[in-house]
């Protein structure tokens, strides 16, 4: 009995940033869990709206932390991870809800000590799975070597994937006393801190799984949120690509698809250049590209260290 109280404790990490609406219907969809967490931690990245300072008035099993000056999401992860007192850490964003047996259909898989994070499914408003249109895209083909076989992600039963969303991800906590959630070689916050996490996680011999009954809704709120960058402006591709870059270079196996990767990526900033009728799209785009050259040959110094 008292190994399956222990096994249930979870601690939820939100950041956030003038969400205040989102972030509240969040925390009323977390109470009417099944299996409600054991602590909520939410960290504001330095955010003007007064109310979210009263959200622990509101919600008192909320535990409110402020970051001054801001850092981001990850930043703000990572900070709730040094504060979280459970054995299993969970993020979500604060602008989604939670179904009610989201965590009744996670838990369980931590029986199994082999099992270190166990990924969601995301569904967007429309009714679809995001994680299959932003996660499990042509954007993350190239990690493993091989196509990923998209249909299995589609099925009702979980399965052992390479990786999973951040989003409504949940994992052991002792995985980050080995290793720290935000990859030093990745940059902003822009793209792939939780595939490099999965990965690092992996290579100390922990598996991935997808559990597709586990549901979570993104609402993907216009305003807010703690992103300091458009995920297509200048800044955001150089981020978005330095970081597409390293976990290439770090974790494919087959190096001789690189050109065809790299290709991709320009061929990306360009459209975006004429979309957004901003020539420094492709140069910031480009930029980040060796910029992420340099990060891996940083990485590959260290390591050998």
């Amino acid at each position: 009995m008292g190994d399956r109280v222990t096994l249930y404790k979870v601690s939820i990490i939100i950041p956030t940033y003038n969400r205040y609406r989102s972030l509240v219907r969040l925390l009323k969809s977390l109470l009417r869990s099944r299996i409600p967490p054991n602590e909520i931690i939410v960290v504001d990245d330095g955010s003007s709206d007064e109310r979210i300072g009263n959200i622990p008035e509101k919600f008192p099993v909320v535990k409110l932390i402020r970051n001054d000056p801001p850092h981001g999401p990850q930043h703000a992860r990572n900070r709730g991870i040094r504060e979280a007192e459970s054995p299993l850490i969970a993020f979500l964003d604060d602008d989604s809800i939670v179904d009610r047996d989201w965590l009744k259909h996670i838990v369980p898989h931590f029986k199994d000590r082999s099992v270190g994070i166990v990924g969601s499914r995301v569904i967007s408003p429309i009714g679809k799975t995001s994680a299959l249109k932003s996660i499990f895209s042509l954007k993350t083909v190239w990690f493993e070597g091989d196509n990923i076989k998209w249909y299995l992600y589609s099925k009702d039963s979980p399965i052992e994937v390479p990786f999973v969303s951040e989003h409504g991800m949940v994992f052991r906590k002792k995985i980050v006393e080995k290793l720290s959630y935000l990859d030093p070689g990745l940059i902003g916050d822009a793209w792939g801190e939780s595939i490099s996490f999965c990965m690092r996680a992996r290579e100390l011999g922990y598996k991935i799984i997808f559990e597709p009954k586990a549901i979570t809704y993104h609402i993907h709120c216009p305003r807010g949120g703690t992103h300091r960058f458009g995920k297509y402006s200048p800044l955001g591709l150089y981020h978005k690509n330095s970081n597409r870059i390293y976990i290439f270079l770090k974790y494919h196996k087959k190096k001789w698809q690189f050109p065809f990767f790299a290709t991709y990526l320009i061929l990306n900033g360009l459209i975006n250049s004429f979309i957004f009728k901003d020539p420094y799209t492709l140069i910031y785009a480009i930029r980040g590209m060796l910029k992420g050259i340099k990060q891996y040959i940083k990485h590959k110094k260290n390591s050998h260290k």
